[in-house]
C-alpha cells in the first residue's frame, strides 16, 4: 500500500489527505450523474438540445446554428415571357364568358352596400324588382323570367315570405302552380330601394351611351340563349 502511495505522490495534484482515498465522498462527487446503467432513464434517447434563442443569423455567428432548408434551397427560374395567345383557341385572354363572368360578379358585389341597409341580397333584389313590375305571378314564370331553376328559387322566396314582402298560395285554377303575391311591406320596399340603380351606376366609370349600348348587346345574348 505504501509503495503505490509513494509512487502517486510524484503526481501532480495528488494528496494522501484526499478523503476519497479512504472510500468517503465529496460534495462533487453527489453532484455528478449516475452511470447510465445505473440511471432510471437508461435505454432512453437522449433529450434533444434546445432551440439557440435569438435571431438565427446572430446565433449562426456564434457557431451553434445549422441553416434551414430555405437557406440553399435554390431560388426558382424566371417567369418565362408571355408568348403570342391571339390565335390560342384556349387562351382566357380570347374567351367571350370570362369577361362577361368576371365584370358580373365585380358589378354583383358593388351592390352590396345599397343593399345591405335593406336586407337584401342581390338575387332577392332582383326577385323583388320582378315582382313590382309584375304582381301576382307563378313560380314557374318568374323562374323563367330571373334565369332560376326552382331549386334556387323557391328557399329564395321563403326566405322573402319570411320577413313579411310576400305570400305563397296555390292557384285555385291549378294546384301545382304557387302564386306569389306581394304584401303592403313588399310594395313599400320599392321607395326605399328606388335610388339603388343610380347609386350603383355611378360606380362604374362607363359614359351612359358605352352603358346603353353595353346592355343592348347583353339583351341581344341574352334573348339568343331563350330561343333555343
Amino acid at each position: 500500500m505504501a509503495d503505490w502511495k509513494e509512487a502517486l505522490s510524484h503526481y501532480p495534484g495528488y494528496s494522501p489527505d484526499d478523503p476519497r482515498e479512504n472510500g468517503a465522498t465529496t460534495d462533487a462527487d453527489e453532484a455528478a450523474p449516475a452511470p447510465l446503467a445505473d440511471r432510471a432513464d437508461a435505454g432512453q434517447a437522449p433529450a434533444s438540445p434546445a432551440e439557440p434563442a435569438g435571431d438565427p443569423f446572430e446565433v449562426k455567428a456564434q457557431g451553434i446554428y445549422t441553416e434551414p432548408e430555405s437557406a440553399w434551397r435554390e431560388e426558382p427560374a424566371e417567369v418565362a415571357p408571355r408568348r403570342d395567345l391571339s390565335g390560342d383557341p384556349l387562351a382566357l385572354q380570347n374567351q367571350i364568358c370570362f369577361p362577361l363572368y368576371a365584370a358580373s360578379k365585380e358589378l354583383t358585389r358593388r351592390y352590396k352596400p345599397f343593399l345591405d341597409p335593406l336586407g337584401l341580397t342581390y338575387t332577392q333584389y332582383v326577385t323583388m324588382m320582378a315582382l313590382w313590375e309584375q304582381d301576382r305571378v307563378s313560380v314557374s314564370a318568374l323562374g323563367r323570367q330571373l334565369f332560376l331553376d326552382s331549386a334556387t328559387l323557391t328557399p329564395l322566396l321563403k326566405r322573402l315570405e319570411s320577413h313579411g314582402y310576400l305570400t305563397r298560395e296555390r292557384s285555385r285554377q291549378d294546384e301545382r302552380s304557387v302564386i306569389i303575391t306581394l304584401t303592403q311591406a313588399g310594395r313599400a320596399l320599392r321607395n326605399r330601394a328606388i335610388d339603388v340603380p343610380r347609386c350603383v351606376c355611378d360606380t362604374i366609370n362607363l359614359d351612359p351611351e358605352d352603358l346603353a349600348q353595353l346592355k343592348a348587346l347583353i339583351d341581344k345574348l341574352l334573348m339568343s340563349f331563350s330561343e333555343e
